[in-house]
Parts: structure tokens; C-alpha cells; sequence
């Protein structure tokens, strides 16, 4: 079955059986665009290919465009927001029972993404390596506060 020209690959007509809409296509385009530019990437595009919609140098991104979010990962989100202190940034870790652990999803708000990686680079990587050269300048140990903070950002790289 065809609607609007497009099937899924189900048999299902887009916009039938499973209460989706088709929705715009400069939708979802926008989407692609703004995140490349935010990561300074490079959006893919429609190659007929399987390839990422943002190639944006250490992330692989793709994007996906709803009329409704995914209401049982927004409410895990808000709840980790709520618990959250001033300062940390709030995950929610989705499992799904009988998986390996590492399988897991980590979800974020996209602002809060953007603040550690808005240019493509992990900037915890470098806060890290700031704290080092600090202490190195200092010719003396990490200081308390400095050590807590390496471990808080980076725990496997605090004995580095």
C-alpha cells in the first residue's frame, strides 16, 4: 500500500496503522542543516546510501523529527532534571532488561550537548587537560579541588 507516493518498508502506507503523520520534508532538512552547522559538520543529505544524516568529525549524528517526543524517555529525563544539583549536566540512561548494559541509551537535552561538544570537540577533554597544565605550571600535585573535578569529569583519565 502507497500513500503519498512513500511505503515503508513494513508494507504499511506513511500516515496508516500506527497513528504517524507524514510530515514536511523542509522539516527534518532543517533539522539536518542546523545540526551541522551547530557541530560543524557536514549534512549528508538523501545519498540513497545508508549514511549518517551529520557527519560531524567524532559524531556519527542522525536525526529524527516527531510531533511527539518519546513521552517515557522525556519523563526519565525531567525526573534526572529535577534531582540534578546547579552544575551537573542531567542523563537519563534507558536499559532495556536482557541487554548488556553497554547497549544502553544516555539521553540529554540537545542545549546541554551543545555546551560540552558545540564544536565537534569534547570540551571535557580539554578542561582536563587544563587542570593538568595548571598543576604542571604550579610544579606541584593536583589540588584537592582540582582532583575532585577530574574525577567528577573524567574519571579514567585521573591517573593519567
Amino acid at each position: 500500500m502507497v500513500a503519498h507516493g512513500v511505503e515503508r518498508a513494513s508494507g504499511w502506507p506513511l500516515g496508516k496503522g500506527d497513528g504517524m503523520t507524514r510530515q514536511s520534508r523542509r522539516t527534518w532538512k532543517r533539522v539536518e542543516t542546523r545540526t551541522a552547522k551547530e557541530l560543524n559538520g557536514k549534512r549528508s543529505g538523501a545519498t540513497g546510501v545508508a549514511s549518517v544524516d551529520v557527519d560531524a568529525g567524532l559524531f556519527a549524528v542522525e536525526c529524527k523529527s516527531w510531533r511527539r517526543g518519546p513521552g517515557r524517555v522525556e519523563a526519565a529525563l525531567r525526573q534526572a532534571e529535577a534531582a540534578a544539583r546547579p552544575g551537573q549536566v542531567a542523563v537519563a540512561r534507558l536499559h532495556t532488561v536482557g541487554k548488556v548494559g553497554g547497549q544502553d541509551l544516555a539521553v540529554m537535552r540537545w542545549s546541554d550537548f551543545l555546551d560540552l561538544h558545540g564544536d565537534g570537540k569534547p570540551k571535557l577533554s580539554a578542561l582536563v587537560e587544563e587542570l593538568r597544565e595548571q598543576a604542571a605550571a604550579a610544579d606541584k600535585e593536583l589540588s584537592a579541588q582540582a582532583r575532585a573535578w577530574l574525577q567528577v569529569l573524567a574519571p579514567d583519565m585521573e591517573g593519567d
